[in-house]
């Protein structure tokens, strides 16, 4: 005779998703029996129940999805086909557990709606299942810390986790035992009712551990860089009601920063994997890891197969600029971005080096060369870093160096330098090559600003956000653009209409088919259709048609000058152009226990480089360059609203202060 068993489905309820567990949130108490066999397998158990309830989508969905645990099914009754008589087994229920995957190893799904689970608030309850131990002692204490109660372990071996309260006559009990089949613990008794008073609660609960306020907080830290050490105090104190001394807020801070993005020694390691999953997922991505003599880290440079294929599509101007990083062992982060058409910033190649030297630009413009061909079309602009300019014309010697003119202007020595830096150098005008627009940095200093928070994070987190916040702009940007109907982007037609209502109200006289001259309040200017080029030196620089050309296109073409306005433009300012630029997506590299890796590569562990600890604390601030003019704070007069001095030391105050005391002598 074969025993079999009737298995309770629960169909009435919804899957509620947390930041760290997916729980099952029961309706109702009615469950669909099911008869199966005592023996059956997980295979034929997934098609019997798959079978049994065709309709309900969301379990064959759980049950489909291996990286989740699947199903927790409780023993209603138990039947032995020797007897006619059915045995309720209510006070001894039988669980059967499937086996799951670690990587599911925060997801608890379970039937809180059977009769065997009494909710007390802490979200324990009898049959629910953890990770392992460490993750039952740690919610454990988590939960007491919420309720204000205190419990002390009775057995902890490794099969065996007993608590109970502090106070002997208490009648709370938890008892979780660890399963056959894997490391996890189940809770098999738990009875959740305090019977205790008062007398053991302290403003310091004992369980608030670092461990367990960062096992609280860390939900803060999945977007952006996490509340600082001063408001975990403030959120433990308000939520939690226990007070933690400063220590154990920066303590519970940097275990949370490490649940959440990991070590950044853990970084160092797995870098050489997270490159070859960058490079599997990102089709056409070039990435690049270079170890020192001892074979520790030293750099790292990524680009993305979506950038490499969208800057094609790009006016042939890159910014190129180095930001220090706040990790652990510090570091610098090199960019090179160009400006789209809409003067948005588009990403090209980022770098991970030690420090801004000769060596360093060396690397990274000998891995810019593989996607960023030398050309004369192509322009460089920078800051004057002496090893960009240096290292440029050993990679880039078609290419043209332009400097960046904020820089210059906040230079204290400016009138020398431009007087031997050269006007070609920094003048729009003077410049061999075309930078368009483009007369400064910026973009490469608003990358910097848009990674203000990641730079402090591990090398893979911080190419994990940068992979996020391009992967959305590009989306952003792709779809807001598809729906013009527009020949070029909105900026650029709003520039043709102006430069076509200034060059209607111009004077046109022909010299042959494609010289013109063009007499404008300013003088006259001499434009050549076929060169796309006019005196004024917009139209050849911005290839654009400025106000002359548009007087010159519509003296020749009459009422179809309108339509040769794009012809004469450069196509680089096309929507169609915008659009491929951020047509492909860029994909997120998974969690690393998803990652497929060679064997290789598996066990190759790359060491963090070598850190040169400094005194005192660490510097938050950019080092102004040479000759950089600083703008201090200058202070404000509240009474007569001037600059460089206080109210306390105002003349006019001190005038109304002597006035009133003649007028009392007097």
């Amino acid at each position: 005779m074969e025993d079999h068993i009737i298995i309770g489905v629960d169909l009435h309820g919804e899957w509620v998703e947390n930041p760290t567990r997916c729980t099952w949130r029961s309706k109702g108490r009615e469950t669909v029996p099911i008869k199966i066999s005592e023996n059956v397998t997980y295979d034929e158990l997934v098609d019997i129940i798959v079978s049994r309830i065709r309709n309900d989508l969301d379990l064959r969905f759980f049950l489909d999805d291996q990286s989740r645990p699947i199903l927790r099914i409780s023993v209603v009754e138990k039947i032995i086909e020797t007897t006619n008589s059915v045995v309720n087994d209510e006070d001894h229920p039988v669980t059967m557990d499937i086996p799951i995957n670690e990587e599911a190893s925060l997801h608890s799904i379970s039937t809180q709606g059977s009769r065997y689970t009494d909710d007390d608030g802490t979200d324990f309850y009898k049959g629910k299942i953890f990770k392992d131990k460490q993750e039952l002692t740690k919610l454990l204490k988590l939960a007491s810390v919420k309720k204000d109660q205190t419990f002390k372990s009775v057995k902890s071996s490794k099969d065996v986790y007993c608590a109970r309260c502090v106070d002997q006559n208490c009648d709370w009990w938890l008892r979780a035992t660890k399963l056959k089949s894997c490391n996890r613990f189940e809770i098999t008794k738990y009875r959740n009712i305090h019977s205790c008073g008062a007398q053991h609660l302290t403003s310091h609960h004992p369980h608030a551990s670092a461990d367990v306020i960062a096992e609280y907080i860390q939900p803060n830290y999945l977007n952006g860089k996490g509340p600082s050490t001063k408001d975990i105090k403030n959120i433990v104190q308000a939520d939690l009601g226990c007070k933690i001394s400063y220590w154990k807020c920066w303590k519970s801070n940097e275990i949370a920063k490490a649940m959440i993005r990991g070590t950044p020694e853990h970084g160092y390691a797995v870098l050489d994997g997270y490159r070859h999953m960058l490079m599997t997922i990102n089709e056409g991505s070039k990435t690049s890891l270079k170890l020192d003599d001892k074979g520790r880290f030293k750099y790292f440079f990524a680009s993305y197969g979506a950038w490499i294929r969208g800057f094609v599509h790009m006016r042939k101007v890159l910014a190129v600029d180095g930001t220090f990083l706040r990790g652990r062992y510090d570091g610098v982060l090199l960019s090179a971005v160009a400006q789209d058409t809409e003067n948005h910033v588009f990403p090209v190649a980022f770098c991970v080096v030690d420090k801004e030297c000769d060596t360093a630009y060396d690397y990274f413009f000998e891995k810019l060369l593989d996607i960023v061909l030398d050309t004369s079309e192509l322009c460089i602009i920078s800051d004057r870093h002496p090893s960009i300019e240096k290292t440029l014309s050993k990679f880039y010697s078609e290419a043209y160096h332009g400097c960046c003119t904020r820089h210059l202007g906040e230079n204290a020595q400016v009138a020398d330098y431009l007087e031997n830096v050269g006007f070609h150098k920094w003048s729009r005008a003077y410049f061999p090559g075309n930078r368009y627009d483009v007369l400064t940095s910026n973009i490469a200093e608003s990358v910097n600003a848009m990674f203000n928070e990641a730079r402090e994070f591990p090398i893979i987190a911080l190419f994990n956000d940068i992979s996020k916040r391009w992967s959305e702009k590009f989306h952003e940007r792709r779809m807001a653009y598809a729906k013009l109907k527009t020949t070029f982007v909105p900026s650029t037609e709003t520039k043709i209409m102006a430069n076509k209502n200034l060059g209607n109200k111009l004077l046109v006289h022909q010299i042959d088919e494609d010289t013109f001259s063009v007499t404008a309040d300013n003088g006259i200017a001499m434009v050549h259709l076929r060169s796309k080029i006019c005196s004024c030196r917009e139209f050849d620089l911005d290839k654009i048609p400025c106000q002359h050309a548009m007087a010159a296109l519509r003296h020749k073409f009459g009422d179809e000058y309108g339509k040769m306005i794009y012809e004469y433009s450069s196509p680089y300012y096309k929507v169609e152009s915008y659009i491929l630029a951020y047509a492909d997506p860029i994909y997120p590299v998974p969690a690393e226990e998803f990652w497929n890796l060679p064997l290789e590569i598996l066990e190759r562990v790359i060491p963090p480089p070598e850190k040169k600890t400094k005194l005192g604390r660490k510097r938050l601030k950019r080092v102004p360059t040479i000759g950089e003019v600083v703008s201090k704070k200058r202070n404000k007069c509240s009474l007569c609203k001037r600059f460089g001095h206080k109210k306390t030391s105002c003349p006019t105050r001190s005038n109304e202060v002597a006035g009133t005391s003649n007028g009392v002598v007097s």
